[in-house]
Parts: structure tokens; sequence; C-alpha cells
């Protein structure tokens, strides 16, 4: 049966309703599936409601109405996420950047000097929005992305080239510093020896295993290793915290994410491990979000 755009509009933004979402989430969400699709945005969108949805391009998106429905996330179907001000594409097994990470890179640029010459790494780089944000305003920055999963490494990689990034920014494979402790580590040009970094930062996966039951549907797709942190959720503090010192310059920042409740936690683990300047970060929420600490100048 053909629809209007408008119809299609109606269409979708009902069956969102009934699998759960709110109004104005249903009617939002209905509107930018369709716009992607169509190739139309803005005032050229709107105008052009009436027109009817030519029937391979409803049919599609019938199919993302269902699968958003059933908790897809928006960004698998898409295929892209803005982060601060940038398109980054996404897929299926990489976790989806989000606004709260901003305050990561928020801290690290606050925290370096914009005509300063600097290496970064960003350890479980996923998509690569961290250290692409990071690299598009900091020229003189050249940096690392690790990651484990293959996927993501290869998005980084995709992301970083789309960005105009490729020539300052590479990605490793592997486990957090396996992979600056091997071979590999000869594959990035200029890159001190032994490597030292002015700027360590990590979003790890930091849920605990009880909040992990109660994630939304959207969020339970996306890869569990990005996301379980262990029993309480501070398993790869532990062991990054500690890990991260003999990586950083003197006078050089870890910065990591965290989950609102672990600030204090989380700001011990740095204390004990003699960084200095330690510094718990909220969000726009006012929820702890980053912790900071920096290596010591002296000593």
């Amino acid at each position: 049966m053909a629809m209007t755009g408008r119809q299609a509009l109606g269409w979708a933004s009902n069956e969102l309703k009934k699998a759960g979402f709110s109004e104005e989430a249903a009617g939002r969400e209905s509107r930018l599936l369709l716009s992607h699709l169509w190739g139309r945005t803005g005032l050229n969108f709107i105008l052009n409601l009436e027109e009817a949805v030519p029937e391979a391009l409803l049919q599609r998106y019938r199919e993302w109405i269902r699968l958003r429905g059933t908790g897809t996330p928006l960004q698998y179907l898409t295929g892209l996420q803005d982060f601060m001000g940038a398109d980054y594409q996404i897929v299926p097994g990489v976790l989806v950047p989000r606004q709260d990470t901003e305050i990561l890179v928020e801290a690290a640029l606050q925290r370096s000097d914009p005509g300063e010459s600097l290496w970064a790494l960003d350890l479980g780089t996923g998509s690569g929005a961290i250290l692409g944000a990071l690299a598009l305003r900091r020229p003189g920055l050249r940096g690392i992305g690790i990651d484990r999963n293959p996927i993501a490494a290869a998005l980084a990689r995709t992301n970083f080239q789309r960005l105009g990034l490729e020539d300052r920014l590479t990605v490793l494979e592997g486990s957090w510093f396996e992979p600056l402790q091997t071979t590999q580590r000869s594959t990035v040009e200029g890159l001190p020896d032994p490597p030292r970094f002015d700027l360590i930062l990590s979003n790890p996966p930091y849920i605990s295993t009880a909040e992990m039951e109660a994630l939304p549907a959207d969020v339970k797709q996306e890869p569990e290793s990005a996301l379980w942190g262990g029993e309480d959720g501070l398993d790869c503090y532990r062991v990054l915290i500690p890990a991260a010192r003999p990586f950083l310059k003197k006078g050089g920042w870890f910065l990591a994410e965290i989950g609102w409740l672990q600030g204090s936690a989380v700001r011990a683990m740095f204390l004990e491990a003699g960084y200095t300047d330690v510094e718990i970060l909220q969000d726009l929420g006012q929820r702890d979000r980053v912790v900071c600490g920096r290596i010591p100048l002296l000593g």
C-alpha cells in the first residue's frame, strides 16, 4: 500500500509507541529514520512529506521501525553517530559513543596546550571517537588507539581516514598496553622508544553485574565486552591505573571515564598508585563522570 511521507511518519510513530517509546521519542526517531533513508533533511524533508514514499524505501523503513521497536540501537540502523560535531560511522559489535564521553575529551583539552606537540593513547578506542575528537582540536597531536576487538579496530581506522586524520592517528589491535610491548609499536612512525605519552585516555567497561541486568534493551545489543566491568564494575581500573604509569611522561595525565557511583573508589586507586592532582569531574547532570590524575613532574 502506497504511503506519503506524512502517512509513513504517522504509522511509524504509532508502532514505536506500541513498543514503549514516549510520544516525543517515537515522533523524533520516526522522522530521523525516514529522513536518513529518503536522503532529505531540514526544509527539504518537511516540504515533501505529501509526496509518495518509493515502495522499496518504504519496505526498508518498515523493517527499520520493526528493528528499532525490538531494541536495535538507532545508530546501528543509520550507521552514524555525531560526537562533538563530527559524524562517526558505527556498526553492530562496536560501542555507540555517547554525549557523556565528551566530558573525557574536554578534560584532556583543558590539560593540553593547543600549540603543543603531543602524543596521546586511547585504550579501548572503539569507533575512535575520543581520539578523533581530540586530534581535530589539537593539530600538533599524534596518537594511538588500541582495541582488542578487530571490528572496532577496523572501524576506528575507517573513521580516522574519513576525518583526514590517518597521517596522525594509528590503530593497534590487542589488550590494553600489550601492543606497545610487541613489534606492533614499530609500525607507529615517530613513537618514542620506550613509548611515553602526554595523555592516556580510556572509557573502559564499567557496568557492574547488577547494572547489566537493568540496562535498556538497545544498550544490551551493544557488545558486552565494552560494557561489563566485573562484579562491581571496577575490574578495568584496577588494571589500568597502575599499568598506565610507566607509559606516561613526567607531568602526563591519565583520564578515565567512570560510572556515576564510582568516583570515590576510582579516585582512591589513583592516589594509591601515586598520581597527583587527582580530580573527579562531573557531567552536565552533575554526576561523577571522569577521574584524572597526573604523573609528578619531579621524582
